[in-house]
């Protein structure tokens, strides 16, 4: 029964060492991707907008 109890602690300490490095690399990725696809749809788009809607209409 000895031998039972020490693989079982091994395994939880690595499942958790994995799973927190996984979180930070994912939240980090997510945060620059969505402000630089904001960042160009926005100007491309304020320019076809036609002049009754405020916009310069391809100026």
């Amino acid at each position: 029964m000895a031998l039972v109890t020490v693989t079982v602690s091994v395994s939880v300490s690595v499942s958790v060492s994995v799973s927190v490095s996984v979180s930070v690399s994912v939240s980090v990725s997510v945060s620059v991707s969505v402000s630089v696809s904001v960042s160009v749809s926005d100007a491309r788009i304020w320019h076809r907008v036609p002049k009754w809607k405020g916009g310069t209409d391809g100026a």
